[in-house]
């Protein structure tokens, strides 16, 4: 079994390229999608949160204002690292019991597991290999806007990002991805191909 991290900055690519692992047969693990299991309304996570910011956080059916709670983090950076401080430790707690129970089936598989920040909660130690998907500034307001973003909130997002240069001193292989969909595809299937191979080597080149 090997578990594979696929981080990169925000509006990089990260799920994309991990459904197409995913379509190739790869077992996929969203970081994301464990992190809303874990905020349900009556949630002990939620409790915490609320806590910490007011109830003003929360929609009027109980659930998290997302959005709201970026609003208050991403224009202030000590609020960022608070939440993650409540947050990460949960959901890391999740991932190990998911990585567990993939474990205990006794199958050969790939995992892959979509981690917008691996490095800042330091689970690098849980995964055996690093891919970093790479996308322009320019590109990755582009899609942040085309989602609904203001100019201003999408700066703000990748201003607390963790620095490219430093992602790349992790990277065990480095995907590009300011194309189009089409030309992802054929670097995925480039990148599954040499992940096959018992000859794979770092391929980090290209982006210093």
């Amino acid at each position: 079994m090997r578990v594979i991290a696929v981080t990169g900055g925000i509006a990089s690519g990260k799920s994309s390229v991990t459904r197409m692992l995913e379509a190739k047969g790869a077992r996929g693990i969203f970081v994301d999608q464990l992190y809303s299991e874990l905020i349900q309304p009556g949630s002990k996570l939620l409790g915490e949160i609320v806590k910490s910011f007011g109830r003003d956080i929360l929609l009027w059916d109980g659930n998290l204002n997302r959005r709201a709670l970026s609003r208050i983090v991403f224009f202030q950076p000590l609020k960022l690292q608070i939440l993650n401080k409540i947050t990460h430790p949960k959901i890391i707690e999740r991932l190990r019991k998911d990585l567990e129970a993939i474990t205990s089936e006794g199958k050969d598989v790939k995992i892959v597991i979509d981690v917008p920040l691996l490095v800042e909660s330091y689970w690098v130690n849980l995964v055996d290999l690093i891919l970093v998907v790479y996308s322009s500034k320019d590109k990755q307001i582009e899609r942040l806007e085309k989602k609904g973003m203001s100019f201003a909130e999408a700066l703000a997002r990748l201003r607390v990002q963790t620095p490219w240069s430093k992602l790349f001193k992790y990277a065990d292989f480095i995907i590009e991805n300011n194309g189009t969909i089409k030309e992802l595809e054929k670097k995925v299937e480039d990148f599954w191909a040499k992940l096959a191979s018992e000859e794979f080597e770092k391929e980090v080149t290209g982006f210093a």
